[in-house]
């Protein structure tokens, strides 16, 4: 069954019945679902300080545009998969990457 993306479902399955957060595995996923949406927003944030720097002292030499490229693309995916599934974590998180790598790219391309 989880091999054809039927995860999420029966992960709610499991969670309406009041079994997900029982055991040691449990009180680690609790715990790890308390602190994501925290790590969601502290990744991006952390990695504006690229974005900073190429703002503040306009210059983007030596910071490489096709890496931030790929890791756009791959955060839109990211994005657009956590909202097929509904995983506000996943959203978030990419959301917020977009944001930065966007504005990373740009900086590159105004200042490279």
């Amino acid at each position: 069954m989880n091999g054809l993306g039927m995860h999420h479902h029966h992960r709610q399955k499991i969670v309406s019945q009041g079994k997900y957060y029982d055991n040691f595995a449990g009180k680690l996923r609790k715990f790890i679902d308390n602190w994501i949406y925290l790590i969601a927003v502290a990744g991006p944030l952390l990695s504006s300080m690229q974005l900073f720097k190429i703002l503040i002292e306009k210059n983007a030499v030596g910071v490489s545009l096709f890496t931030w490229i790929v890791l756009l693309v791959l955060s839109v995916f990211w994005f657009f998969y956590g909202l097929v599934h509904r995983e506000w974590p996943i959203i978030i998180a990419n959301f917020f990457w977009v944001l930065v790598q966007g504005a990373v790219v740009v900086g590159i391309v105004m200042y490279g």
